[in-house]
């Protein structure tokens, strides 16, 4: 279709990555699949799969790998040169590749929220511990708490569970009412649904404790003593291990070294899941959290745009819209309560990686301000956990992004460019 190396780039490997890939190859396009993972699937198709979900994505790799879609993983996009050039970094060096259009389908990262205690040995983001027990962390016989809030908690809650870990709370910080409202909208989708009852009432069912958040973690000896809020009921309880998250945050930083508009945190794109950078397409989590079944649709939409087949895009239109419309619920069943705003003491570590406490953060009046008084953000991480959390205590815009997007050295930019 072009004279670039690969018609269309797709970057990220996960649901909305893989049908973006196929879509594309199977419509005669020559694709490149990106993935900074060892193997395809992204976070939420890892090891462990239920059957459905081993199924469909052992169709969708099957289907790539027939149509001859090229593949790399292990390896990142570190720099984009401009819209049709970019840098790939791998262990076997760097590698200029040029294409015609790209896809950006690089998921979402859990949002992590400061409170006295979080940075303790034993305190893990939520989808962190997850990845880590698939991987083969041991959980049997240990006490594990899970705070935060949003469907991943007790979807976490019954996986550990099977495991053999002993789930002694799942506190949610929405409130029942919030909750109820939100099952009730969910009438017209049986199939999620029917996830919510495996998770709440199945073998391996947990039960949600709502209104219910972390204020603080103590240690006492190697124990975790928990302290609740808000105020009345459950006042402290005693663990091995804590899982929190705050629902999830969309991974835009490729599509800002791109210059797509982003806007509310996410990156804004047409009915083809095209940004406002013409030929880059952006579709699942960096669009907005609204789960497999939107990620699919939305990458097979931009997949069929980006290779030139955008009358086999629009039938699912509808399919995605619906898909757009339950992120929305999300959004609004699991809005983060003004409380958790007050919960970070003078002392309390916002960025890990710079140890930047609240009180030195605390009458920055920009993101840019922060990170040139401060260096918050500009540790390894490059933001991604501190970043999110500062805009929501500080009530700030976080857009910033440079070259390179991932760490790399000087002289490997120097020869990819």
């Amino acid at each position: 279709m072009t004279g670039a190396d690969f018609d269309v780039l797709v970057i990220g490997a996960g649901p909305a990555g893989l049908s973006a890939a196929v879509a594309a190859a199977e419509n005669g396009a020559r694709v490149l699949l990106v993935d900074e993972n060892a193997d395809p699937g992204g976070q939420i198709w890892r090891k462990d799969l239920l059957d459905e979900g081993k199924k469909r994505k052992r169709d969708l790799v099957r289907r790539a790998n027939d149509a001859g879609v090229e593949t790399a993983f292990s390896s990142r996009i570190s720099v984009v040169l401009d819209q049709s050039c970019a840098i790939l970094d791998s262990d076997a060096g760097t590698r200029r590749i040029e294409f015609g259009r790209a896809v950006i389908a690089t998921g979402a990262r859990e949002l992590m929220l400061p409170f006295p205690g979080w940075t303790f040995p034993n305190v893990f983001g939520i989808g962190g511990l997850q990845a880590l027990v698939k991987s083969g962390f041991d959980v049997a016989g240990k006490r594990i708490a899970i705070s935060g809030t949003g469907p991943l908690l007790p979807a976490v809650g019954s996986f550990l569970k099977k495991r053999g870990a002993r789930i002694v709370i799942v506190a949610e910080q929405a409130t029942s009412f919030s909750l109820v409202r939100f099952a009730a909208s969910m009438v017209s989708q049986p199939r999620k649904l029917l996830q919510a009852r495996d998770y709440l009432f199945g073998r391996n069912a947990v039960t949600i404790k709502p209104n219910r958040f972390i204020r603080s973690v103590r240690r006492d000896g190697s124990e975790l003593v928990l302290n609740f809020g808000p105020s009345g009921g459950i006042d402290e309880l005693r663990c091995d291990i804590l899982a929190t998250g705050f629902h999830l945050v969309p991974n835009t930083d490729v599509a800002m070294a791109f210059g797509c508009e982003i806007r509310n945190g996410r990156v804004v794109t047409d009915d083809f899941q095209e940004t406002s950078v013409k030929g880059i397409y952006a579709a699942g989590e960096p669009t907005g959290i609204s789960g497999v079944e939107g990620a699919l649709a939305e990458g097979t939409i931009a997949g069929f745009a980006a290779s030139g087949a955008h009358e086999m895009a629009e039938p699912l239109f509808r399919k995605r819209d619906r898909e757009t419309a339950f992120g929305g619920k999300l959004d609004l069943a699991f809005m983060l309560r003004p409380e958790l705003r007050e919960l970070a003491e003078k002392d309390t570590i916002i960025c890990r990686c710079e140890d930047v406490k609240f009180e030195q953060l605390r009458n920055r009046t920009t993101w840019r301000e922060a990170k040139l008084l401060t260096r918050c953000g500009m540790g390894p991480c490059q933001g991604r956990i501190c970043g999110p959390a500062y805009a929501f205590l500080f009530n700030q815009e976080v857009l910033e992004q440079r070259n390179p997007i991932q760490p790399l050295a000087c002289g490997e930019i120097a020869k990819g460019s």
